[in-house]
């Protein structure tokens, strides 16, 4: 029972290996630049990719580790904050609905400034750790 419970790991870790290894190939590959000539559109890297980081988020989270580290590659999934934006009809309405002081301006981009959602960022990077 043992033998096969070790085996079931090193399956899954040779799997999370595959998968880095694929990411990370898969991401040099998304920063060359092809020629239109040579373009593919059946060959979608970005949509593997993807698909790949997902993959890799998720066995690391089932883990509940920060990063998966090994064959000289590290992949962390992490939570990120939405960025803020400025809401400009918001701004607008509050600018004509009002005298316009300083202090009110300084007041109105506050009330006018929004944050996006947590989202996941998840990297493949070369393990300079090693």
């Amino acid at each position: 029972m043992a033998d096969k419970k070790a085996a079931a790991k090193q399956f899954e870790v040779d799997r999370a290996l595959g998968l880095m290894q694929e990411a990370f190939d898969l991401k040099n590959q998304l920063n060359e630049k092809v020629k239109d000539e040579e373009y593919d559109p059946e060959f979608h890297i970005a949509r593997r990719y993807s698909e790949c980081k997902t993959e890799l988020a998720q066995i690391q989270s089932e883990r509940g580790v920060e990063s998966l580290v090994g064959g000289g590659l590290k992949f962390v999934a992490r939570l990120q904050e939405g960025r803020k934006s400025l809401d400009q009809q918001i701004l607008k309405g509050l600018l004509l609905g009002r005298g316009i002081p300083a202090d009110e301006i300084a007041k109105m981009f506050d009330t006018a400034t929004k944050s996006g959602s947590l989202y996941w960022v998840k990297e493949i990077s070369e393990d300079k750790g090693k």
